[in-house]
């Protein structure tokens, strides 16, 4: 008999399927009886030895019996428990491999339980990240089938490895959220809060110009363009922080600066795209 199907949730202990068991529960039944009339004889067989009825040795054997025929129907009815499968832990059933009539070879596979409570990723990240990273560490969790949804989740445990081949430690992060409608096997992306900079200037990626020694923006001021080196620190969705070489509120060219020139005349279209701002900076590897 199979008493669970794919997707329903189990709790741990719970009989999942139940193989014809008769044998074992006739043979249960058996031994059961035969215990209980030795136990009784064990016992009379005392009484009888307080009235100097029987020898000492007579109740001794009596006793053996008695124990014997206890170890017997343990192991009756341990045969019957495995006459049923149970669940190890609570979870949801993700596969099921038996039906019923089906022969089940001792180590065959009859179901698949996945835990949706303790979700885990395994993140391959590069050695060269390995130093900024602690246990405990804010997550923030995506998967393509679920846009503009974030789940968050924190850093579990830190491999104590790198593989050689790919230069990599496995990061094992944990699901926080536990009505989470996350899956085992999707693939999800990682971001691992590294620092919080509360007040961070921000520079947009699109306005840097790479191809120097450091990196390049152009400013406008009086309607002018005029080149400017900057210094940057950490990044975080299409945004710099700008740790050196312009003031908050500064104007910057995101668009066509690469046909500038030093003192070239800039009209400003859209002020407040082209306005460097202090925000939350949330550093990331």
């Amino acid at each position: 008999n199979i008493y669970v199907e794919e997707g329903d949730r189990v709790a741990a202990g719970q009989v999942l399927a139940r193989i014809d068991g008769e044998r074992a529960r006739l043979a249960l039944a058996q031994t059961t009886s035969i215990a209980k009339r030795l136990d009784h004889e064990a016992q009379r067989a005392s009484l009888l030895l307080d009235k100097h009825m029987i020898a000492a040795d007579a109740v001794e054997r009596a006793g053996f019996e008695r124990d014997a025929q206890r170890a017997a129907v343990a192991l009756a009815a341990l045969s019957l428990g495995k006459s049923e499968i149970r669940a190890p832990y609570a979870g949801v059933i993700t596969r099921r491999h038996i039906k019923s009539g089906q022969w089940l070879s001792p180590n065959g596979l009859a179901f698949e339980i996945a835990d949706f409570d303790d979700l885990v990723a395994d993140v391959p990240v590069p050695e060269k990240e390995l130093a900024g990273l602690r246990t405990g560490q804010p997550v923030a969790v995506t998967a393509d089938a679920f846009r503009g949804g974030e789940f968050l989740g924190q850093v579990e445990r830190i491999g104590a490895i790198v593989d050689a081949a790919s230069g990599t430690a496995n990061v094992r992060i944990s699901i926080d959220e536990a009505d989470t409608p996350l899956r085992p096997g999707q693939f999800v992306r990682i971001a691992i809060e590294r620092e919080r900079i509360a007040d961070a200037l921000l520079l947009p990626k699109s306005a840097l110009m790479m191809g120097g020694r450091q990196p390049e923006v152009f400013t406008v001021a009086q309607g002018k363009a005029h080149r400017q080196p900057v210094v940057l620190g950490g990044e975080q969705d299409g945004w710099v922080q700008l740790l050196g070489g312009l003031a908050e509120g500064a104007h910057v060219v995101q668009l066509g600066q690469s046909q500038l020139s030093d003192g070239d005349a800039v009209t400003i279209v859209n002020r407040a795209a082209t306005t460097i701002a202090r925000e939350i900076l949330r550093s990331t590897p």
